[in-house]
Order: structure tokens, then C-alpha cells, then sequence
């Protein structure tokens, strides 16, 4: 008997090895991103979101809120080996650390909006009345839809604007709650992506996408990461969630942190007869295509933060060759991405320019 349970420790303790090492070899060898992951301890909305996150390629790091708000995360040092913190929307917005104290060390994703009012994040804002809270009287089923408006960002690409986003499928909307902020007042390059469906949020978006080293009016000193803001306050979300929210999640944690690509459409080039050069380019880009049917052509440049930067229209344009030209001589050397619109298509590539 004595033999038999040192064989099966022997066993348990081969499997846990085993499943520690191939944990630390699928981080390692699969560029696993570290998220120091801020929550409260057995709630099952963050259980689910981390179980979420590690499927879809993370190695989120947990840490209570109360933990979290005291040291070492109110110094720089504290974030080292992170990619990326993600703050839920479970937390106690007094909380979270005032990023300003710690240099803002890393990119940061927060689903809990009212933890960027003036005594956390003041860089962000300069006064609580650009905030809204919408309370549990004011709640209707119109708080679970996030309109979706801007598809120029990268997070929110992929939707048709404008559009309906359900976020949580919870049958009492009084127990959920949502935020929002007038974050363009003091960070005028922070892209509005979306706001809450109900009236009395119209004003106040709830969904915010801060570009790294986004102006700031408070101080000009600043630089700041890519910074996420999503407004809800889900608690017991966790089987509620749906697939769109816990998505928009992940691209959002993907944007903050460059893990992203837009990918080639090599069918439509094809059929196209899509030809972009000189690429690498030190200037003009030209781009060529065919038009089997005379129809509208847009072409959006973005940078590598997936923000807007230039955008070429074209109206109309006549059936056959068409070669069109952007102009990115007066933008610095680096890596952009293109998308051509035409009529119900997108054909998606890169340039070089240096």
C-alpha cells in the first residue's frame, strides 16, 4: 500500500510538471501576452473573463483591488513583466491607482469607466462633471445596447455602424449600470467609439480609444500609453456576458497592445487586379485597381495604433483601371495599414514607408 501511494504521488507530481511546463513552453514559444489582470477575489464575472482571456491567447496575472491599490502599483516598477493591465468592471473605482503617480508604465484596458474620474486618472479629465453614472432607477433594457459608431478605429472595425452591441444578457438591467465620460474635453485625440443607447447617456460616451502619446490640455508633459475605456458595471455579469462584449474586450486588449494585424485580402486583390508601389515607399503610394462596374472607392490609411490618419474619397469612379495616389511624404517612416472600400468589399494591406 506504501508503494502504491508513492506511485501515485509520483504520477500526480509527473502531470502537474508536465502541465506547468507546457504552460510555461505554450507562453513562451506562442509570444503568450502578460495581463495583470485587477479584480476581486472569487467573483464570478472576473472567473469567466479570465478563463475567456486565457482561451483566447492571454496569461492574465490576478491581483485583488485591494492589493492592487496599494504598493508597488503606484510605482513604474510594479507593472514590470506586464504587457498590459486590464481593470474590470467589478472594481471599486477608488480602487484604482492614480497611473499618474507611476509614470504611466503600461497600456492599459478598463471596463470600469467611472475609475477615470478627476481623483484617479486627473490627466484624463479635469472635473467630475464630465462624468455620468446612470443609476439603478434610471436603467431599462436600452442600457444593454452599446452603439457602436465609429469604425475607423481597428477595435471596431469589424461593425457595420451603426450598431446595436448587447453586452450583457441579464433579464433585470437594475442590477447592471453603466458610465460614461466627455474624455474629448481634455484628451482631444481620444477617439469616441461608442455610446450607451438610453437618452440620458447621449451626451456622455462610453466607449473611448486613447491613442499612445495623445495630446493632453492638463499637461502637455504627458505621455501616455494606448488606454482603452469601456463604461460598464456588470456585477454577477459573468454568464451573462455575450460573445460581442468579451470580443470587444479582446480587440480592445489587442489594440492597446499592438497584437494586431490587418491581413491582406488576397481573393479581392485578385479579382481586383490590386497593385499598390512603389511599397517600401519614401513618399507618394500608388494604387492601382480595376472596377468591373462603375461605384464608390474610399481608402483609409491607418498607423500601427489602428487610428485614422489619412483618409482619400473618391466619390465615384468609372468602370475599368483606376489608379489613385496617397500621399504620406509628410508622415513619419513607419509601418501603416491601407483598406480600400469598394462598394460591399475591403481589401486590407501594408506600407512602408522610410
Amino acid at each position: 500500500m506504501k508503494q502504491l501511494n508513492i506511485t501515485i504521488m509520483k504520477k500526480n507530481l509527473y502531470q502537474f510538471t508536465t502541465i506547468f511546463l507546457l504552460c510555461l513552453f505554450s507562453s513562451t514559444v506562442f509570444g503568450q501576452q502578460n495581463i495583470l489582470y485587477v479584480g476581486k477575489t472569487d467573483d464570478p464575472v472576473d472567473t469567466k473573463m479570465m478563463e475567456f482571456l486565457y482561451e483566447e491567447g492571454y496569461s492574465p496575472i490576478f491581483v485583488s483591488e485591494d492589493d492592487f491599490k496599494n504598493s508597488p502599483y503606484d510605482e513604474a516598477a510594479g507593472y514590470d513583466g506586464y504587457d498590459a493591465i486590464f481593470i474590470s468592471e467589478v472594481v471599486g473605482s477608488g480602487s484604482v491607482v492614480n497611473f499618474k503617480n507611476a509614470g504611466f508604465p503600461i497600456p492599459c484596458v478598463s471596463t470600469e469607466g467611472y475609475c477615470v474620474r478627476v481623483d484617479r486618472w486627473d490627466f484624463i479629465t479635469n472635473n467630475d462633471e464630465q462624468f455620468k453614472q446612470a443609476s439603478s432607477a434610471d436603467l431599462n433594457s436600452d442600457i444593454l445596447t452599446l452603439v457602436i459608431e465609429d469604425a475607423d478605429n481597428w477595435i471596431t472595425s469589424n461593425y457595420d455602424t451603426p450598431y446595436d452591441l448587447v453586452w450583457s444578457t441579464a433579464e433585470d438591467p437594475t442590477a447592471l449600470g453603466v458610465t460614461g465620460c466627455k474624455l474629448n474635453e481634455n484628451v482631444p485625440d481620444a477617439v469616441e467609439l461608442g455610446v450607451f443607447l438610453q437618452d440620458i447617456m447621449a451626451d456622455f460616451p462610453s466607449f473611448w480609444a486613447i491613442p499612445e502619446g495623445s495630446t493632453l490640455i492638463s499637461d502637455n508633459s504627458v505621455t501616455l500609453p494606448n488606454i482603452v475605456v469601456l463604461g460598464v458595471i456588470g456585477p454577477g455579469l459573468g454568464d451573462y456576458a455575450t460573445d460581442d462584449y468579451n470580443m470587444l474586450v479582446v480587440n480592445s486588449l489587442k489594440w492597446v497592445t499592438g497584437d494586431y494585424e490587418i491581413p491582406e485580402d488576397i481573393i479581392s486583390a485578385m479579382k481586383y487586379d490590386l497593385n499598390v508601389w512603389p511599397n517600401p515607399t519614401n513618399g507618394i503610394v500608388n494604387v492601382s485597381f480595376d472596377l468591373p462596374l462603375s461605384g464608390n472607392v474610399r481608402i483609409n490609411v491607418y498607423n500601427v495604433t489602428g487610428s485614422l490618419v489619412k483618409t482619400l474619397v473618391s466619390d465615384y469612379l468609372t468602370a475599368g483601371n483606376n489608379t489613385l495616389q496617397v500621399d504620406l511624404s509628410g508622415m513619419a517612416d513607419a509601418q501603416y495599414f491601407y483598406e480600400i472600400h469598394i462598394e460591399n468589399e475591403i481589401l486590407r494591406g501594408k506600407i512602408c514607408k522610410n
